[in-house]
């Protein structure tokens, strides 16, 4: 686990090797200039999960663009419309409710042709947890949208608008051409929303693992000091992954790993009924190494489906061009 005092320490060096995109949120307006005739609304909290969708849609498309986190409350309108021929929205979780003004700002001010990519809602288990933007004002944006690709069929019912594509995260795409990074090992790798857990909870999983003899810890979040590349370098050295974060059974699957899903989200156990490679449980005190064992010998090196993402990208292409 993270040492919360070396973590504040390594935080304050003059050093950042996090993964990032051309984000024109973060470049005052007098400095800004398009790169890209098309602009890519994505998350830049750095959670893993935010950044290699859209890896993958950049590495799908043949193109690095130009990109505005969607968490900003200053969208330039005039400059995106002026500059640029269409919008990509997407991947990752961007219907959370923290995106509402987002979304209507979408509706309202874009004049340019704009598709979704990648995206889903969160569907947490827990009712006092925030959920998503209000169905209705995804519904007004998304009969607005040339084309609509949604990770799974919970976030298709959620947005209620028809011609919904449903393929797995663009982060598959990605984590295809990383395969080869993988080497042999005997590691558990348990990727962790730490957020989550109580302190009861992080006591049972401390003892799971500590009886093992080799693991290891993410979080899936990228630091200065600690970039998403090495927070990849975790997965490839593993055999096995311990989830409670949907980008770990992601980024699993599209390594061929097996893993064992913590659920607090339904959305982690739809991606395991579309996809498979992966076991599903409700209660963290479930941990069991029959569960792990089955996971290693039924599972594993699984190569995962890339046909669905191929088929979007092709429309993609096409809707490029036109």
């Amino acid at each position: 686990m993270i040492n919360p005092y070396l973590h504040k320490f390594l935080n304050l060096l003059p050093y950042d090797e996090r993964t990032k995109f051309r984000d024109l949120s973060a470049i005052k307006s007098e400095d800004r200039s398009a790169k890209s005739k098309i602009l890519n609304f994505y998350s830049s909290v750095d959670n893993i999960g935010n950044f290699t969708p859209v890896m993958g849609i950049h590495q799908i498309l043949g193109e690095d663009l130009d990109t505005w986190c969607a968490h900003d409350k200053n969208i330039d309108w005039d400059f995106i419309n002026k500059n640029y021929e269409r919008i990509i929205v997407g991947g990752a979780g961007l219907y959370h409710v923290s995106f509402t003004n987002f979304w209507k700002e979408l509706n309202e001010k874009s004049n340019i042709p704009f598709i979704i990519w990648g995206v889903g809602g969160i569907f947490p288990k827990a009712k006092d947890m925030l959920s998503n933007v209000d169905g209705k004002l995804l519904s007004a944006v998304h009969d607005k949208a040339d084309l609509i690709n949604v990770r799974d069929d919970i976030s298709a019912n959620l947005i209620n608008t028809t011609n919904v594509d449903i393929a797995p995260c663009p982060t598959i795409y990605l984590l295809n051409s990383l395969r080869n990074k993988k080497v042999e090992n005997n590691n558990i790798l348990y990727s962790s929303h730490e957020e989550l857990l109580n302190a009861e909870d992080k006591k049972v999983v401390e003892r799971f693992l500590g009886a093992k003899d080799k693991y290891l810890f993410t979080d899936n979040i990228q630091y200065k000091y600690y970039g998403l590349d090495r927070v990849l370098n975790k997965y490839y050295k593993s055999n096995h992954v311990i989830t409670t974060r949907l980008h770990g059974a992601i980024i699993a699957y599209g390594l061929g790993i097996p893993y064992t899903a913590i659920s607090f989200d339904y959305k982690i156990e739809e991606f395991n009924r579309l996809y498979g490679n992966g076991t599903i449980i409700n209660d963290i005190r479930d941990m069991s190494d029959s569960v792990m064992d089955y996971q290693k010998v039924n599972n594993n090196e699984v190569v995962p489906d890339l046909s669905g993402i191929n088929r979007f990208a092709e429309k993609v292409k096409l809707w490029i061009k036109d």
